[in-house]
């Protein structure tokens, strides 16, 4: 314990002491503590320091042996947004995800979309489902939502009530 309370990694102390990183996590774990608490609190402060400095959720994972996911998850809840997620940057630009929801709109289909720019009706779909879905969490009602983004009411409020 002492050498987790010091900073060092569970690789490092597994090189040190031979001990399995499964098992080191788990001493990481107090009777005290709660299930969801299993990392002490000056490790997720690093990570998210970490992470705040710019780098990647994956190098963070990698220097203090924290799966990523975890990295991000703290990250979240810490406030730290957009920072070096590591993942793809988006194919379309926000531009043409607009020109898309305008055709929604203006009653094409998804899939006549498709046929129009050449992107997948699902992608279109994906777009035109969140947009909806922001739309509601600025306080419009499902038939206003409906009237902006072109979609059939029923369906809208099917979306609201799943929270995808």
């Amino acid at each position: 314990m002492q050498l987790l309370e010091q900073g060092n990694k569970p690789k490092q102390i597994q090189e040190i002491t031979g001990v399995s990183i499964k098992l080191i996590k788990r001493w990481a774990i107090s009777p005290s503590r709660s299930r969801k608490s299993k990392y002490l609190d000056e490790l997720k402060q690093r990570c998210v320091s970490l992470y705040r400095e710019g780098k990647t959720m994956l190098e963070v994972a990698r220097l203090t042996g924290v799966p990523a996911q975890r990295v991000k998850d703290w990250a979240k809840k810490a406030g730290v947004r957009g920072v070096n997620t590591g993942g793809r940057p988006s194919m379309y630009s926000q531009e043409v995800k607009q020109d898309c929801l305008r055709l929604r709109a203006e009653g094409k289909s998804c899939n006549q979309i498709e046929e129009l720019t050449g992107i997948n009706a699902e992608t279109v779909y994906k777009w035109v489902r969140k947009s909806c879905m922001k739309l509601s969490s600025e306080g419009k009602n499902p038939d206003e939502v409906a009237k902006l983004t072109g979609v059939d009411v029923k369906l809208v409020s099917r979306w609201l009530k799943s929270k995808f």
